[in-house]
């Protein structure tokens, strides 16, 4: 019996949670991240059952499926590790609407169903939530470009009325206000 046709066996009855952190928030992804943790908790597990049995994280733009988690939580969802996906909402699934219903698909096809925090009734294999589904992978996608539009054009304004864009270079401090009168600070430079 080839691969192909080889019986495949039920999922590992249990939840995984997937969390991600798009990139403009890597300041503090710790916090984003826990906040997703206490929404999926109060929403999905505690109702439920199930026990957590895999936690998968990303601190990346959700524009890309390359996320290293993302990836691992599909390979083992392809090993039957677990029944379940919880998300905090279909925008840190992914900000690609084809490739998330595609995994969407692809989980449901593994005996995989995937819920949302926020609406914990929404079943993106049903036609009339998948809908709503949709929807919101579309209108995340078009909320990052529309996002890095405005983070470019700022930059390329502050650089034309001549600030500075990024960090202060070695040995110089961004401040607010300039000093006429340069003093020493501590450590022997001038501010």
């Amino acid at each position: 019996m080839s691969r192909r046709n080889a019986k495949r066996l039920p999922p590992k009855p249990g939840w995984a949670m997937y969390l991600r952190t798009s990139s403009q928030e890597a300041q503090n992804p710790e916090n984003s991240q826990r906040r997703q943790r206490h929404a999926i908790q109060r929403a999905l597990l505690d109702p439920s059952e199930l026990p957590l049995v895999a936690e998968y994280a990303d601190t990346m733009s959700g524009r890309t499926p390359n996320r290293d988690g993302y990836q691992r939580l599909l390979e083992d969802a392809r090993a039957g590790r677990f029944s379940h996906v919880s998300v905090e909402n279909a925008e840190r699934f992914g900000r690609n609407d084809t490739e998330a219903l595609t995994a969407i698909d692809e989980l449901h096809s593994l005996g995989v169903a995937i819920r949302f925090a926020d609406y914990p009734d929404l079943d993106p294999i049903d036609p009339d939530d998948r809908i709503m589904v949709s929807l919101s992978f579309t209108l995340a996608r078009r909320e990052s470009i529309k996002l890095g539009q405005r983070v470019t054009g700022g930059l390329h304004t502050k650089m034309r009325t001549g600030g500075f864009v990024g960090l202060a270079p070695d040995g110089y401090v961004n401040v607010e206000q300039r000093v006429d009168q340069p003093s020493k600070t501590n450590n022997g430079r001038y501010t």
